[in-house]
């Protein structure tokens, strides 16, 4: 039982490291590094130093406005207090050839693991 839960604890780590986000930094004036990532999910870091990270960001008049949480709830910030926008980037590759090479593991560990059973049951016989 103990190497079913190791095999599982391995998909699950292999599946939440194939939807890792890097942030990646864009460069230029505010308005126009927004306007050009309308629609994306941004991280937003203030003149402060806060981060806050908007769902289908756009720009409305001098304000950036996006969604924030669960239930999505509005949340708009001037440009003039924005120091940087991210955009949000899956680390390495494409979202298809993640999803591809992750579900190839995670079949690979389930025959490796069902391999394993059957010798476990033959040796019972």
């Amino acid at each position: 039982m103990r190497i079913v839960q190791s095999l599982v604890t391995l998909c699950l780590c292999l599946l939440a490291s194939a939807c890792s986000t890097a942030w990646e930094p864009q460069y230029g004036p505010v308005p126009q590094t927004a306007a050009a990532n309308q629609g994306n999910t941004v991280r937003v870091v203030m003149k402060g130093g806060a981060a806050v990270e908007l769902k289908n960001m756009r720009v409305v008049g001098d304000s950036i406005v996006g969604e924030i949480g669960t239930p999505p709830q509005r949340h708009a910030v001037a440009t003039a207090d924005v120091e940087v926008i991210s955009v949000g980037k899956v680390k390495g590759q494409s979202e298809f050839a993640t999803t591809v090479l992750t579900a190839g593991a995670v079949t690979i560990v389930g025959i490796l693991a069902s391999v394993w059973l059957f010798w476990k049951i033959i040796d019972d016989i």
